[in-house]
């Protein structure tokens, strides 16, 4: 949960049209993980390790 605020704080900072391209962007990869299940879940774990993995 304080990861969910943390996000949701940082996105209420941002410029109002920032805030709308986050959560369109949201929206699609919420699509994605309902189109494939636990498959998506997963995939989307996994890019996300990804990116974190080349920013240290």
């Amino acid at each position: 949960m304080q990861t969910l605020l943390l996000f949701r704080g940082h996105i209420a900072s941002m410029p109002p049209d920032d805030q709308a391209k986050v959560l369109l962007a949201a929206a699609e990869l919420r699509r994605v993980c309902e189109q494939f299940g636990d498959h998506g879940l997963v995939a989307f774990g996994l890019v996300s390790a990804e990116y974190a993995a080349e920013a240290d």
